[in-house]
């Protein structure tokens, strides 16, 4: 189970609450705040899983996970007045989004192009084309993509699961 944390400063306090059911979050008006957290299979696996997964999630899945956070301003603590801030998280595991080629299929068709920009520490902006030229297309170039690169680019290798597509989420790649 997840450990509760509770801490306060000077001007307010911060605690996890309960967690709540889907059908609480679905009834509730509140405005909504996308915030998305990358890490590896075995982290979403341990988070979002319980670490009772049967298999690690792919490489590039995208998995929900709903959080509620109450703020209750003018809190009066003795002659102190505060915010309380409660988050909540959904009860559960997560909700599978959209998955991602099979990690087994990618392991095996990685070749040294594939690994060729890690390095620590990994620089992001070189990556992304922030620099002049970017480090993907230093080492790739113009080149014939990887076995694990042409994985990645077919059209249905990232699909969005039906509970997730019913609610009109479209996710481009």
């Amino acid at each position: 189970g997840k450990v509760g944390v509770q801490f306060d400063w000077a001007g307010g306090s911060y605690e996890t609450g309960n967690s709540f059911l889907r059908h609480e979050y679905n009834r509730l008006e509140a405005e909504e705040v996308t915030i998305a957290f990358v890490g590896h299979g075995q982290m979403m696996a341990d988070y979002c899983e319980d670490g009772d997964a049967h298999e690690k999630p792919a490489s590039n899945a995208v998995y929900e996970k709903l959080f509620v956070m109450e703020v209750t301003p003018g809190v009066q603590r003795g002659d102190v007045q505060f915010a309380r801030t409660v988050m909540r998280e959904l009860a559960g595991t997560c909700g599978k989004v959209m998955d991602g080629p099979s990690s087994s299929e990618v392991v095996s068709s990685l070749v040294r192009r594939d690994v060729a920009v890690c390095q620590d520490p990994f620089v992001v902006s070189e990556w992304i084309g922030l620099k002049s030229t970017p480090l993907s297309e230093k080492i790739f170039g113009n080149s014939k993509p990887t076995p694990c690169m042409a994985m990645a680019d077919k059209p249905d290798a990232y699909s969005v699961l039906p509970s997730y597509r019913d609610e009109g989420l479209s996710i481009t790649i």
